[in-house]
């Protein structure tokens, strides 16, 4: 009995330590969050830990389009590498992690069909064609995962294939200037 007291106290205090971990935060700035261009929305919000990306058809006719990818840049690595014979040094390149990509279509009357979900965090960018109706909807949402994230400054960049450059496909205009911080 005397040794469980002194024991529950030692077990209070180191609990009591680890409670005090401060979470992750994610940061999301940008200049102008909407774009809006020959009767086409695009717009890129945050919310949480889900980063969304909408595309608006307002026309009355149907919209083709290269599906919206997203890279995360680290446009500054500053690292000092010394250069040796014997050596071979490899960067380290920060990155975001994404736990799932989803995306989505929203018809005129509010019907939400999945397009496509992928879970796999290999990301292959691979970029697809698609058709959106009039008066319709199309959003990715990336669910980011903050703890297993490199915590640095990223700015968000569309990915445009060239495969697109048909006239049949529209280009998109997305919003520009935006970044992601991840806080630890």
């Amino acid at each position: 009995m005397k040794n469980l007291l002194p024991l529950i106290i030692i077990c209070f205090f180191s609990c009591e330590n680890k409670t005090n971990k401060q979470d992750c935060i994610i940061d999301f700035e940008i200049s102008k969050n909407t774009v809006n261009s020959k009767g086409i929305i695009s717009d890129l919000k945050f919310q949480k830990n889900v980063l969304k990306i909408s595309i608006s058809n307002l026309r009355n006719d149907t919209l083709h389009f290269p599906a919206p990818r997203l890279f995360f840049v680290k446009e500054i690595i500053k690292q000092n590498i010394e250069e040796s014979n014997n050596v071979v040094t490899k960067q380290f390149i920060p990155n975001i992690i994404t736990d799932r990509v989803t995306a989505y279509c929203i018809t005129e009357d509010n019907k939400k069909q999945i397009v496509s979900i992928d879970s796999s965090k290999t990301r292959d960018m691979q970029q697809y064609g698609f058709k959106l109706a009039p008066k319709a909807k199309y959003i990715v949402e990336y669910l980011l995962n903050c703890k297993a994230s490199d915590p640095e400054k990223y700015k968000i960049v569309f990915f445009e294939s060239s495969r697109f450059n048909d006239s049949k496909y529209e280009k998109i205009k997305y919003p520009e200037n935006g970044y992601i911080e991840i806080k630890k």
